[in-house]
């Protein structure tokens, strides 16, 4: 047993560094032995590592049904600190990879029992809190989802420090979970201390650093600061392609992040031809009905939509809001923002009457929900719906609606939104 729980030890080193097949293939001889001898601990071990290479390998119900086994044989061997860890794995999988969060949310009065035996403010407790605040976040309930991660992030720091490795994924997480609710200026200090914290414990080209250049680019996209994003988008694409190949879904997110900032930079030939790659991987490593692929659609629907290719782009619009009702709360901003966007699209094409339909209901979903959006949703909804109801007489609260719109657009950002703001002032100075 202590022979092959080396070779376990080389497993996991060989899942730090990536090195997939390598990993797989010790793994499945310690699996065969640990069988052999019949001796469950051991088995429920190297079931662990076997699962979280199939996961980094991209085949995902081969990892979640060795993680499940895993879990499982652990609890049965009473092994908390191998359960918990394994229960927080399978819980991030169901979440990240297969979009399956109710399953996922399943597991919480197991997790709760499992900490009241090992204790709270444990590194299996941060795990835990991490695990169930990615899935909320995930799911677009950013509002529950951050005082987990803050909670997970402060016990993290009391027990290793501020500057350990061990917080690193509390930061990151938490990052995500703001980006997500709407702040991206505090995603924006998350994700360079998570990135800093990861290129001094990896080095700058490891494939674990990827995922926080990236995630950091995407909270400066999204303010506009294309010039500092775009390195950060092409040098995330660069690791995970080095270190997955063309076909992974970590270079898929890439692709598509990399895809909707050309997009935004007038580049539109190539960004069409990344975002069309990202749909490509998306749809075969993870379905047709992934919450990742509707992101991909989405980014390309607005594309289409600018370049005047109307048809094409509700398809895209109409195939994304699809899978996210079908994900998300009814109450999503994620749900809302395809619904404004397919008004938007009937509002250009003279279909007042669905615009009006699909705005109302963008609208009704922003005003309801507790969780963050992008702050320039709510403004861009009101002066869309104003336009919509103009055209169909309804001058008063059309006016109203722009108003609204022009003070949030004032007092968002008066440069930024310069745009905007000029075309509400001219809706405004006019009647029909």
């Amino acid at each position: 047993v202590g022979q092959l729980r080396d070779r376990l030890a080389e497993a996991r080193a060989a899942a730090s560094t990536r090195k997939i097949s390598v990993g797989l293939e010790l793994v499945r001889d310690v699996v065969a032995a640990a069988q052999a001898l019949a001796y469950r601990p051991l088995l429920a071990e190297a079931l662990e590592v076997r699962g979280r290479l199939e996961e980094l390998a991209g085949t995902y119900e081969a990892a979640y049904e060795t993680m499940t086994e895993a879990l499982w044989l652990a609890d049965a061997c009473r092994d908390d600190l191998l359960l918990a860890s394994a229960m927080a794995r399978l819980i991030n999988l169901l979440a990240d990879r297969l979009a399956r969060f109710d399953e996922a949310l399943r597991w919480r009065r197991h997790a709760d029992a499992l900490v009241l035996r090992l204790g709270e403010e444990t590194e299996s407790h941060v795990m835990l809190l991490r695990a169930f605040g990615t899935v909320l976040f995930r799911q677009g309930r950013t509002s529950e989802a951050i005082p987990l991660l803050e909670r997970a992030l402060a016990i993290a720091e009391k027990m290793f420090g501020v500057d350990e490795r061990r917080t690193l994924g509390a930061i990151g997480n938490l990052g995500s979970a703001r980006f997500l609710h709407g702040e991206p200026q505090a995603a924006q200090a998350l994700y360079r201390r998570a990135l800093a914290l990861a290129e001094q414990t990896y080095g700058p080209q490891h494939p674990e650093v990827a995922s926080y250049v990236l995630n950091l680019g995407g909270a400066y996209a999204v303010v506009g600061e294309f010039d500092a994003a775009q390195p950060l988008f092409e040098r995330a694409l660069a690791i995970e392609e080095a270190a997955f190949g063309p076909d992974h879904p970590d270079t898929a997110a890439a692709l598509g992040n990399l895809g909707a900032l050309l997009s935004a930079r007038g580049e539109r030939a190539r960004a069409r031809e990344l975002m069309a790659r990202s749909i490509a991987i998306d749809e075969r490593a993870l379905g047709d009905k992934h919450p990742d692929l509707a992101g991909s659609l989405y980014n390309l629907a607005l594309l289409e939509a600018e370049l005047g290719n109307r048809t094409a782009a509700r398809g895209l619009f109409e195939r994304a809001l699809a899978i996210r009702e079908a994900v998300f709360p009814a109450d999503s901003p994620l749900v809302a923002e395809v619904l404004i966007e397919l008004g938007d699209l009937d509002l250009t094409t003279g279909n007042v009457k669905a615009a009006l339909a699909s705005l109302e209901r963008g609208l009704e979903i922003l005003e309801r929900t507790t969780d963050g959006h992008a702050p320039e949703l709510a403004p861009h909804v009101r002066f869309s719906l104003a336009r919509a109801l103009r055209a169909v007489g309804k001058e008063r609260r059309a006016r109203s609606l722009a108003a609204e719109a022009l003070a949030v657009y004032r007092e968002l950002d008066a440069d930024r939104f310069a745009g905007p703001i000029a075309a509400i002032e001219s809706f405004l100075a006019r009647r029909r």
